[in-house]
């Protein structure tokens, strides 16, 4: 039920920024480099917020260290230790947000009149999560839940409508694409919080790591904004 709940947060979350970035592109005067460097920004500060309130005050450490006080049969062996690959997709993940959110806001310009169904196309990363942690992690899923994976593929179809190159009814193919390059990032995202936890690194430490990378690569984008 804690796992449930917690998803539930992160999907009402995820449609927020999805309007949020959404709404940007209808602002007059809007700035690419600015909305998207303004947005990494914060995150990154949201990161140094939970960087200076952690009492370890790094950015890498693993779920025994973060819970010092938690029976140590309640903590997976491999929690005690943090891997040079889950660093690694940690940081990796963290840009992959990005790059999600830079797509996503591209995706929504480029069809302003097609939002919902480019977004419903972003939503898909949930069937790529699925199927690399079928094959990968051998997380096998069920004919029932399989067919639910055909029946959202069924709906992307459906959304994206015929391509004309316009807006209406149906979405252009640049901006399908660009919604396609944003579910990949954000699946990849995901994932790599898998990588990172099987890795050792603890959810906090995961967090900040991925928002601190994010609010670096903000400043070259601030910089180059009008």
């Amino acid at each position: 039920p804690v796992a449930i709940l917690w998803s539930t947060i992160a999907c009402f979350l995820f449609g927020v920024q999805n309007y949020a970035i959404a709404y940007t592109n209808s602002l007059p005067g809007d700035d690419f480099c600015r909305t998207v460097g303004l947005l990494w920004f914060f995150t990154g500060v949201c990161g140094l917020g939970a960087l200076a309130r952690h009492p370890l005050h790094r950015i890498f450490f693993s779920e025994a260290e973060a819970k010092p006080g938690l029976a140590e049969s309640l903590i997976a062996p491999e929690a005690g230790t943090v891997t040079l690959l889950s660093k690694t997709a940690t940081l990796g993940g963290g840009l992959a947000i990005g790059m999600a959110q830079l797509f996503m806001k591209l995706s929504f310009g480029a069809d302003p009149d097609a939002e919902g169904p480019l977004a419903s196309v972003i939503c898909a990363d949930v069937i790529l999560v699925s199927v690399l942690c079928h094959f990968v992690y051998h997380e096998y899923l069920n004919a029932a839940q399989w067919g639910s994976v055909a029946l959202v593929f069924a709906g992307l179809i459906t959304m994206a409508g015929v391509f004309d190159g316009g807006g209406g009814t149906s979405v252009s193919p640049v901006a399908f694409s660009l919604a396609f390059a944003a579910m990949i990032s954000f699946g990849a995202s995901i994932f790599s919080v898998r990588v990172a936890a099987v890795g050792g690194i603890a959810a906090s430490s995961g967090f900040i790591a991925r928002t601190l990378i994010l609010g670096a690569f903000s400043v070259p984008l601030l910089i180059a904004a009008r």
